[in-house]
């Protein structure tokens, strides 16, 4: 069999999706391609011919080999169709009542959106002249009347399958562009962990000798042991860093939440404060347990506390609220701030900052961390009817019982 023969179709009967010339449609067909009986779909085609018995017979043909069509009978109208709905690819005839053909394929080309858009333009000019002036257009191919069925069958399954192809080499590029962003986060994490080591084991032990000298002094000593617990913290979280690029997985260690939640509004109650900061906690004491890495998810809330603290000023308010459900527990961080623009997605991006001093990573080992413990992290901007603002979702599996 040849490379296409699985994409004709032989249909028992012929069927048809032809609107009138007029462009007046039945109430079944106002809304769109779904109202007509299910055929096999290879595609959908806008053919823009004004010429009614080409309309019959190219939309006959093409209907019994697997394909659904829309017509156009004017420049104009095609252009509104293209804009509106989404096609495959346009059969566009050269001649127009109104504008040319090669008018509206320029028109289409100058929108980014429509540059991959396969155009074939069918024509009864075959001369030198013409043919580089279509291809100049950024046409992708070209028929000529009288229109050879077969010969336009070919052609059409061509640049259909030349698209598909095109979409997938896409997909794989963005694959291996985030693998490549992961593993250069890999090796900066790594890196920074090394160079933190050092002071921290300097940093605990002048933290040891404070306490020795703090004899009778409860309040003191208290304090530095939340100190000496905080450095022990980011030991852990160095220690995780090093081994940042080789995914390290759920523990299996089951975690009280509100009990995580609650060390981090207190590590950051004091300096949001200080800003005019409201920080609001919304949960019940009786959460159930999480089966992730407590020091990493400390480090998840820590970087969104963080990043909320820099946008936040005077009177504006971060919640930090925590639900569950029979499988998942979700912890939200939600700020009536300036929100995150039209592509929250985006602060997800290795070294994405808008911070003066900021290294753009903090979020992006957030959402892996989140991911190797069995889980995810989601981003959108709040509803204005919410106040604005941003809205992280920490999404993590539950303790099976």
């Amino acid at each position: 069999m040849g490379q296409f023969d699985n994409l004709i179709t032989d249909l028992d009967q012929p069927w048809y999706l032809l609107p009138s010339i007029q462009g007046e449609r039945s109430q079944a067909g106002k809304n769109g391609l779904e109202s007509w009986p299910h055929k096999p779909n290879l595609g959908t085609i806008l053919l823009v011919e004004d010429e009614p018995d080409c309309v019959v017979v190219l939309v006959t043909f093409l209907n019994q080999n697997g394909y659904l069509v829309e017509v156009a009978t004017t420049g104009e109208e095609a252009l509104e169709k293209i804009g509106s709905e989404t096609y495959d690819l346009v059969l566009l005839d050269y001649q127009l009542p109104d504008i040319s053909g090669l008018d509206v394929l320029r028109t289409v080309r100058n929108s980014p959106n429509m540059l991959s858009l396969p155009v074939i333009i069918v024509t009864g000019r075959d001369d030198r002249e013409t043919i580089m002036e279509m291809y100049k257009a950024r046409a992708n191919d070209y028929l000529v009347k009288p229109v050879e069925h077969y010969a336009a069958l070919a052609r059409i399954q061509t640049q259909l399958l030349f698209r598909r192809v095109q979409e997938k080499l896409q997909e794989q590029t963005a694959v291996l562009i985030a693998a490549q962003r992961d593993a250069t986060v890999g090796r900066l994490a790594a890196a920074v962990a090394h160079e933190v080591n050092n002071p921290l084991c300097a940093m605990k032990m002048h933290l040891t000798g404070l306490k020795r000298m703090g004899n009778d002094e409860p309040k003191f000593i208290k304090k530095v042991d939340v100190l000496s617990g905080q450095v022990d913290r980011i030991a852990r979280i160095v220690n995780s860093l090093l081994g940042f690029s080789r995914q390290r997985s759920n523990t299996g260690i089951t975690t009280p939440l509100a009990r995580v939640i609650e060390t981090v509004a207190d590590l950051f109650e004091g300096s949001l404060k200080s800003k005019g900061v409201q920080l609001k906690l919304d949960f019940t004491a009786n959460l159930p347990l999480i089966c992730s890495d407590v020091d990493l998810i400390q480090e998840v809330l820590v970087n969104l506390l963080e990043n909320a603290r820099e946008v936040l000023g005077m009177g504006n308010t971060v919640t930090i609220v925590a639900m569950a459900n029979v499988q998942e527990v979700e912890i939200r961080v939600e700020d009536d701030g300036p929100g995150l623009g039209d592509d929250p997605e985006k602060v997800f991006k290795p070294y994405y900052t808008t911070k003066m001093h900021g290294t753009g990573v903090g979020l992006s080992i957030s959402r892996k961390i989140c991911e190797a413990q069995g889980g995810k992290i989601l981003v959108e901007n709040r509803q204005e009817e919410e106040g604005g603002g941003a809205r992280f979702r920490v999404i993590l599996p539950k303790k099976e019982i």
